[in-house]
């Protein structure tokens, strides 16, 4: 075996996901395009086959949030529709979708991420409908935790304690 097969048999099992999908989509889009990118694999002209069924299933999800994701992957040019195919499968024959994925992620990965560093998660436009707005509490009224240890005096400590049996006292009916 020449090391270009070796190489190749060590590359057989994984895929390679560019940072702008995980930084820019969904939970729900990032599993649709990981799954889609699994069945197409690494090669350039891969195809997916799988049914709707089968993404389902494997991911969980029902036929609104699948058709949401992928038509947002589409929309976005992440992935590509290429048609309907007819397949055999344990129940007879299916028509079933077919896409693959646009390698052109890896141009537009690379320009973002070298003009804008990979620190800050930035959103695709909001045409998904997910919230822009924060919703909450603002920063100012989240809980904090202490950073450093307080430390005050035993006196101190039991006129506290003192005071938290006196206010627990007086919510005793």
């Amino acid at each position: 075996m020449n090391e270009l097969t070796q190489q190749q048999n060590k590359k057989k099992y994984f895929a390679i996901i560019p940072y702008y999908i995980v930084d820019h989509l969904s939970a729900t889009e990032q599993a649709v395009y990981l799954q889609i990118k699994r069945r197409t694999g690494e090669d350039k002209g891969g195809l997916c086959y799988a049914s709707d069924k089968l993404m389902k299933d494997k991911l969980k999800i029902g036929s609104k949030a699948l058709k949401k994701a992928r038509d947002f992957l589409i929309t976005s040019e992440l992935i590509i529709y290429r048609g309907k195919k007819l397949t055999m499968t344990n129940g007879g024959p299916q028509n079933v979708n077919v896409y693959s994925i646009n390698n052109d992620i890896w141009g537009k990965n690379n320009s973002f991420y070298s003009a804008k560093g990979v620190s800050k998660r930035v959103p695709l436009e909001s045409k998904r409908g997910i919230q822009m707005e924060e919703k909450g509490a603002s920063f100012g009224q989240q809980r904090r935790t202490l950073k450093e240890e307080t430390i005050v005096s035993s006196e101190e400590r039991e006129r506290i304690i003192a005071r938290i049996k006196k206010i627990r006292e007086q919510m005793k009916f």
